[in-house]
């Protein structure tokens, strides 16, 4: 926009200042520039509000699948370890029972062994 003091809002010697047509058309010139301002800061208030709308649906496309598949992965980790655990639960028993079955056994030998004597004057 141009400038406008020295054709609109300039007084010169001999303005009627008491004339009302004198201030009207002075501000409803700048009323009608400020309102032209306004009007802009509005669309580019409406334009802002698109644009970051804009941005964060696109955010939200991009890292939702992302998100998705993130936390699929690690629901089924979760089951694995505990379908491990389980496992492991239920083995222990039957290790600690296969254990002490070998250590009976080793036991029984190592007893035979005695009972068979000395070799070479050593003892079993």
């Amino acid at each position: 926009m141009a400038l406008r003091f020295d054709h609109h809002y300039k007084i010169k010697q001999g303005d009627d200042l008491g004339d009302p047509l004198f201030w009207n058309t002075r501000l409803q010139d700048i009323d009608l520039r400020i309102n032209a301002l306004e009007g802009g800061y509005t669309k580019i208030d409406t334009a802002t509000q698109e644009l970051i709308g804009l941005g964060l649906d696109r955010i939200n496309n991009t890292f939702q699948p992302l998100l998705n598949d993130l936390t699929n992965t690690v629901t089924s980790l979760q089951m694995q370890v505990t379908t491990l655990t389980d496992e492991l639960n239920a083995e222990s028993g039957t290790v600690t029972e296969q254990l002490n079955s070998i250590i009976a056994q080793a036991s029984d030998l190592l007893a035979e062994l005695e009972g068979l004597g000395t070799i070479d004057g050593g003892t079993f």
